[in-house]
């Protein structure tokens, strides 16, 4: 029965692949809840395309309440050799997962600043972290052993993104490496508010909106692509996704979106030609009574 259960898990492995070189240019997935089986399928596909030589080995964070949840969900959907690092067995799987005997760790945020070394030491194909706006105080010890944790792609699911103000927001989007953000916004106004916590933050930022001229445009594409100082570009729905190739960003995110799905749509569809230049590309949508995708 094993050998038939081993065989069954590696033909779905190879079907995720096949799906993941299918969908590349699908990217751009909104999940109705990040429990609910249709969003545990589209992590699948996260885990595959991160490791496309197989999968390889994922760290999850999330608070203790939902731990347990997120290893149940996985055992029913995912096909993984899960493992949990939490309480007094946390040591023994600790060793598991170091002789690569498992391929998702599931750990809690004190867990994770107990271990935090021995996790670091370890190669992660990307680290998930359930409710992520724990992270939105940038002095908090949460947000310093976040931050400190070592690796490549970062995932963040959350909710409720912005709470209070824009610093806490961009305290979680500064978690994803440092991440160089484009964010559209259909309320040029809001854009105005953006920019003046950029400016007051001391961020170095470009603007691209209706008033932006064709010349002015290109450069800042440039400077946004080609700077390393360049933190955010903060872009007009309506202006954004006419030929614009922000091929440099890897955290998208509709901020204000419009009623009409066809305007961010448009923007959109640049988005999608851009995860096929830089398929690590996170984009996120702001929905005000739902939740942040």
């Amino acid at each position: 029965m094993s050998a038939v259960l081993s065989r069954l898990r590696s033909l779905r492995r190879r079907g995720e692949r096949r799906r993941v070189s299918l969908h590349n240019a699908l990217r751009l997935c909104r999940c109705p809840g990040r429990h609910h089986p249709f969003s545990l399928d589209r992590i699948r596909l996260h885990f595959c395309s991160f490791s496309p030589g197989g999968v390889g080995m994922f760290l999850i964070v999330a608070p203790l309440s939902v731990l347990y949840n997120w290893r149940d969900e996985l055992d029913t959907w995912g096909y993984f050799r899960v493992t949990i690092l939490h309480g007094n067995k946390k040591d023994n799987e600790l060793i598991r997962v170091k002789q690569r005997k498992c391929e998702i760790a599931l750990t809690t945020y004190e867990t994770l600043r107990l271990c935090l070394d021995e996790l670091n030491s370890l190669e992660w194909s990307a680290v998930i972290v359930d409710e992520a706006h724990r992270i939105k105080n940038p002095k908090a010890r949460v947000t310093e052993v976040m931050k400190a944790l070592k690796c490549n792609v970062r995932i963040g699911l959350t909710g409720t993104i912005l709470q209070n103000n824009m610093k806490e927001l961009w305290c979680v989007m500064d978690w994803k490496n440092k991440d160089k953000v484009l964010l559209f916004s259909f309320s040029t106004k809001l854009l105005d508010v953006l920019q003046q916590y950029c400016m007051a933050s001391g961020l170095d930022y470009r603007r691209l909106d209706g008033s932006t001229k064709s010349e002015e445009r290109i450069k800042i594409v440039k400077e946004f692509n080609s700077t390393q100082d360049v933190n955010i570009c903060l872009v007009s729905t309506m202006a954004g996704g006419l030929g614009l190739n922000f091929v440099g960003a890897n955290v998208v995110v509709l901020f204000d979106p419009t009623w009409n799905p066809a305007n961010d749509l448009q923007a959109i569809d640049s988005l999608e030609s851009l995860t096929v230049k830089n398929p690590k590309v996170q984009n996120h949508r702001q929905k005000m009574h739902v939740s942040m995708q």
